[in-house]
């Protein structure tokens, strides 16, 4: 996994929010969340931190399930030749 960063978007009650990040920041990311949601003072609930939670998890079992793919791939095809 690469360290660049990434971004959440989550749209809830008219209100956008973008969340960006580097990689491995994701418990941090979620742990800041749940306090903001906590603080009675802003919009963002428990459920967009819930939400935030989602498609941060989402996004890196894709890049997980990705990369088990391309390894399993390289894995199966080491040292042959595709025609």
């Amino acid at each position: 996994m690469n360290n660049e960063a990434r971004e959440a978007k989550l749209k809830s009650a008219g209100e956008i929010y973008i969340i960006r990040y580097r990689n491995g920041e994701e418990s941090r990311v979620v742990e800041a969340a749940m306090k903001i949601a906590i603080n009675n003072r802003y919009k963002f609930d428990l459920y967009d931190a819930t939400a935030i939670c989602y498609l941060l998890g989402r996004d890196l079992f894709k890049e997980l399930s990705d990369k088990f793919i391309e390894d399993e791939y390289q894995k199966l095809f080491k040292g042959r030749l595709l025609a």
